[in-house]
């Protein structure tokens, strides 16, 4: 008996390790998407995997945000609809679409810059998070998406090219010159 119970303590341990759990967002396959001043009105579909072979605890909830992801959305943050506990577990993976205009970077309202404007660089992130236990009446776990993807709009003109060298020929004149890749 004695023989028995400390095997089944020895495993108990290498069982908790196996359990897991991941939240992993995507831009079409990607971790990065672009945007330009043309693009305010489409969309860019965001893919979700959410597994967790422990106790889930609550919804998945989705949003948009011009700083760093926490683990909730914030007042400034784009909100997208909360996938319910019992729908999430079952799915595991959905897509969802993200309007370029709708994203937080944008905003009219004290000075901000809106959707089309030239001239400026912003970064927006796509987050996610999840609670779970690791055993019944257990404190929850927040479970944030690892590496959330981003959305970098750029309406910036590319800086001219510059001539890096001129070469007097017979007859004609060779400019090199280098560009930038932006």
């Amino acid at each position: 008996m004695r023989k028995a119970l400390v095997t089944s303590l020895m495993l108990a341990p290498g069982l908790a390790l196996a359990q897991s759990a991941v939240l992993t967002l995507q831009i079409s396959g990607q971790a990065e998407a672009s945007a330009t001043a043309d693009s305010c009105d489409a969309q860019a579909i965001v893919t979700w995997v959410a597994k967790t072979s422990l106790i889930p605890t609550g919804d998945l909830t989705l949003w948009a945000t011009a700083g760093d992801c926490g683990d909730s959305a914030t007042a400034q943050d784009k909100k997208y609809t909360a996938i319910a506990q019992s729908s999430w577990t079952t799915l595991q993976t959905y897509t969802f679409p993200v309007t370029i205009r709708d994203l937080p970077i944008f905003s009219s309202a004290d000075g901000g810059v809106a959707c089309g404007a030239q001239g400026v660089e912003l970064t927006a992130k796509i987050c996610g998070a999840f609670q779970y236990s690791q055993f019944a009446g257990g404190t929850n776990t927040v479970m944030r998406a690892t590496n959330p993807p981003t959305i970098k709009y750029d309406s910036k003109p590319p800086p001219p090219p510059a001539i890096t060298d001129l070469i007097a020929e017979d007859q004609t004149l060779v400019a090199k010159f280098s560009a930038s890749s932006d």
